[in-house]
């Protein structure tokens, strides 16, 4: 059976009638992992065979570039998004034979992603040690399993950079917001980055620079 339907990505308020409509449509919302494939009924309930025979119109809020080739209805009326990104999150309306009054469904798509960059990360140092300081403004949708938190020298101009360097405890509970780095060198500069990670995978990394006190420094704090 070949489907008939229309898909639109445009903004909502160049559909007049619409906004009323919509707004005592109950909102549905779908929850899909990033990179999967998803697809999504115009009508929790069953449509009838004179349906399957008519056009029905998907109307996305707000425009997406590219967004279209990745989008068909299939037989059932049913909109399929292949391999789904952050971009294709969002409301989305469905209606029966372009009839305003027919409007069957709204759509809130939420898309599941690793966790986002850390946020306000930064590094206390020590002559020898160093704490590193971070806050967690999301989490991808998956609760955040643990933290990771690496550092090594800054490298010199033209030197190639030492590898990373483990800070221990290797996974950093999920409730953490800080680090303690022990055995640095005074007056020295090094790279730190940290990340967090759910069920999806590892996070955006935040790199951080922070430079150790002198020696002296730490015994004027005595005088």
């Amino acid at each position: 059976m070949v489907a008939h339907g229309v898909i639109l990505l445009l903004l909502l308020s160049i559909l007049p009638g619409w906004q009323e409509v919509l707004g005592m449509v109950p909102v549905r919302i779908v929850e899909v992992d990033v990179g999967q494939n998803l697809t999504v009924a115009c009508t929790t309930h069953d449509i009838s065979q004179s349906s399957l025979n008519s056009n029905v119109m998907w109307v996305r809020e707000g425009r997406k570039d590219g967004q279209i080739q990745r989008m068909k209805i299939e037989p059932n009326k049913a909109l399929e998004l292949v391999n789904v990104s952050v971009d294709d999150a969002g409301n989305y309306f469905c209606t029966i034979d372009n009839d305003v009054d027919a409007v069957k469904t709204k759509i809130n798509i939420q898309v599941k992603t690793a966790p986002p960059a850390l946020h306000n990360v930064w590094v206390k140092p020590s002559t020898i040690l160093a704490n590193i300081l971070w806050e967690v403004t999301g989490t991808g949708g998956y609760p955040i399993i643990d933290f990771t938190a690496e550092y090594r020298l800054k490298p010199k101009a033209e030197e190639e950079p030492e590898n990373w360097k483990p800070i221990m405890p290797t996974h950093i509970p999920p409730n953490s917001r800080q680090i303690d780095v022990y055995h640095l060198d005074p007056n020295t500069t090094y790279v730190f980055r940290v990340w967090a990670t759910n069920k999806l995978g590892r996070g955006n990394i935040v790199e951080v620079e922070g430079h150790t006190h002198h020696i002296i420094e730490e015994l004027e704090c005595f005088v």
